[in-house]
């Protein structure tokens, strides 16, 4: 019997046919700066790519290097976790509905473990977004604030390590300009009060994972 076809796979697939060119990926390079590659790229490389080569998912840094190499294990017989039903069901859960033209700007889970992580990068991919790998985990923050995130997934015990980097980032009114884009902080995992109200004086309101 032949595997189900993970969704983050068939989604590449059919994004690199309809919009070839258009950006998939957002990355910083050796020196620093933000570039990014194509959905034609991104295919390729997967295809390209031994999935035997890669970080395995404790190991897992959102770089380009991870992304290509989860993606190729997601393809190979190992890889049945991106192709579950509860992957598949956790994928269309995040969905949201999209303005005329828009294409989300996502920034990569920080960790590539669980159902909801493996569900965020095939949605992502499904919806035609810009994937925004800082390199490590630690930048997490300078992904959502230079390229304007749209969307973010935390887990609950990121949440208060990255509100703290953000505040510094600037001014409030500095801080609402770069933040203007953000449609939703989803996170997974039990968050605290306080640390609920504590992102909510800055104008985000957290969303819980879609059960």
């Amino acid at each position: 019997m032949t595997p189900p076809r993970a969704p983050a796979l068939a989604a590449l697939e059919r994004q690199a046919a309809a919009t070839p060119e258009q950006p998939a990926v957002v990355f910083v390079d050796e020196r620093g700066h933000w570039k990014w590659k194509p959905w034609e790229w991104l295919l390729h490389e997967v295809r390209s790519a031994a999935p035997d080569d890669g970080p395995e998912a404790a190991e897992w840094q959102p770089s380009l290097h991870g992304l290509v190499h989860a993606l190729a294990a997601a393809a190979s017989p190992e890889g049945s976790a991106w192709s579950s039903p509860e992957v598949a069901r956790a994928t269309a859960a995040l969905a949201r509905p999209l303005v005329r033209g828009e294409r989300p700007i996502v920034t990569a889970p920080s960790r590539l473990e669980s159902v909801e992580e493996r569900a965020w990068v095939s949605w992502a991919l499904e919806a035609g977004g810009a994937l925004v790998l800082p390199g490590d985990a630690a930048f997490l923050a300078w992904a959502i604030w230079w390229p304007r995130a749209t969307d973010v997934l935390v887990a609950a015990d990121e949440l208060a390590p990255l509100r703290e980097l953000l505040v510094s980032f600037g001014r409030a009114r500095t801080r609402r300009r770069q933040l203007a884009r953000l449609r939703r902080v989803v996170v997974h995992g039990a968050v605290e009060r306080g640390e609920r109200a504590a992102w909510a004086a800055l104008g985000i309101e957290l969303t819980a994972f879609p059960s």
